[in-house]
């Protein structure tokens, strides 16, 4: 943005005027610098007039007032939440609201290799089992997250079975890598064959600038990271899809990436990656979208326009899309005097919400549409906090279509919109 600074009174003639009489000359510098002065601050009041957001119809909330609707009753996409297994179990209220408004689930990360596999390389799904169940049992259809990715993992069991603590040949590495791949995926499959029929098998394989490796919001340092084609190359993921659809032929196999809306250049690499799988015979059924937003993103870092670009390609690709992780964060930098009820961020939290499903179905053609989860619930559980570490939330930022009440926000009523394509 340039200024002009441009005054109504013509500085010209004063001056002239001035020369005619000079007892005005004092006069006459103090009016040009009360001018100069004003339209400074005319100019830059314009400027930031300019730069903060529109309020022009956000304050009305008539657009996102539903409160009454089922959003999984109105709609032919399917729609879940991601569910937390100790407040599904414990939490009445936050059970009666998944079955009462969703019609599918993802388990966080209760499907996990880090949540199953002991430190002895033993599977136990007692845990699992606690959760899958009941939430079979209420009708809802779970999509398996996630199997194989470079996080989530018990990393110290795969680390001292396969000889990376000890320093072994990488070819050992590999060999022994592949061999509890094979075991979680096969055993995990094929124990939960009659309830889980979509699985994301690999989850985020892709580094921010497209390569096959770990993502810049991941440390090879942390106690649940092991970076798979670190040892395995690329082909990793095709032995990881290979081994889940010789454990369950019938099931649905996805592939999963994030910041799809913050790196443009993982849409082709991911699209491409998919193509060389399935070209060395690999079965993948789908793309799972990961998208954690927050609503200042829209034009700051131009997440709507790759948000679009994204859709439009993925949707091109004929596979089944699917949106497996949405949130929008009201209050992205965890601001400790942050108000929930402000009503320009709750509306400007609806209106992301609904430019991104709707996104999603302007560019899936409905038979590709496979489903939208959100990742949570409601506020005041949110998985999504900002953590100085893995156990200490901070700030809420208030991501999801729930308050801490679990009264609708206005982001429930878009999202309700869209799904209905309104």
């Amino acid at each position: 943005m340039q200024f002009q600074i441009s005054t109504p009174v013509n500085i010209k003639t004063l001056v002239i005027n001035a020369f005619y009489n000079i007892q005005n000359l004092k006069t006459l510098i103090m009016k040009i610098k009360s001018i100069y002065i004003l339209s400074l601050v005319a100019s830059f009041s314009a400027f930031f007039i300019s730069c903060r957001m529109d309020p022009v119809g956000i304050k009305n909330l008539a657009n996102f007032s539903d409160t009454t609707a089922i959003i999984k009753s109105s709609t032919t996409i399917p729609f879940g939440f991601a569910l937390d297994s100790a407040l599904f179990l414990n939490n009445a209220k936050y059970k009666a609201v998944a079955i009462a408004e969703a019609n599918s689930a993802t388990l966080l990360n209760q499907l996990s290799h880090a949540k199953i596999v002991k430190a002895d390389g033993s599977l136990d799904f007692t845990n699992s089992d606690a959760l899958v169940i009941p939430v079979a049992s209420a009708g809802l259809n779970l999509y398996g997250y996630s199997l194989i990715g470079n996080h989530d993992l018990n990393a110290a069991y795969l680390k001292t079975y396969s000889g990376i603590t000890a320093g072994l040949p990488t070819s050992t590495i590999q060999l022994k890598l592949d061999t509890a791949m094979n075991k979680f995926i096969t055993q995990t499959i094929t124990h939960y064959k009659d309830k889980i029929h979509s699985w994301a098998v690999v989850s985020e394989p892709l580094a921010d600038n497209g390569s096959v490796g770990l993502n810049s919001g991941r440390s090879t340092t942390s106690s649940d990271v092991v970076v798979w084609s670190a040892y395995m190359g690329k082909d990793f993921a095709l032995k990881a899809l290979n081994y889940a659809h010789a454990a369950d032929p019938t099931a649905s196999l996805y592939m999963e990436e994030s910041y799809l809306d913050v790196y443009a250049i993982k849409v082709d690499s991911l699209i491409s990656y998919v193509n060389y799988l399935k070209g060395k015979g690999a079965q993948v059924d789908g793309i799972g979208v990961q998208l954690f937003i927050n609503i200042s993103n829209g034009t700051g870092l131009n997440t709507y326009a790759n948000i679009e670009i994204a859709f439009r390609k993925l949707g091109a690709t004929g596979l089944k899309i699917r949106i497996s992780a949405l949130s929008v964060n009201e209050n992205p930098l965890a601001k400790p005097f942050f108000d929930p009820t402000d009503v320009y961020k709750l509306n400007y939290q609806a209106e992301t919400y609904k430019y991104i499903i709707d996104s999603y179905v302007k560019n899936i053609p409905a038979a590709q549409r496979t489903g939208i989860t959100i990742w949570g619930i409601d506020d005041a559980h949110a998985n999504l906090l900002i953590r100085a570490d893995k156990n200490t939330p901070i700030t809420s930022i208030s991501p999801l279509l729930f308050n801490g009440n679990f009264a609708k926000k206005p982001a429930f009523s878009a999202v309700f919109l869209s799904t209905n394509g309104k």
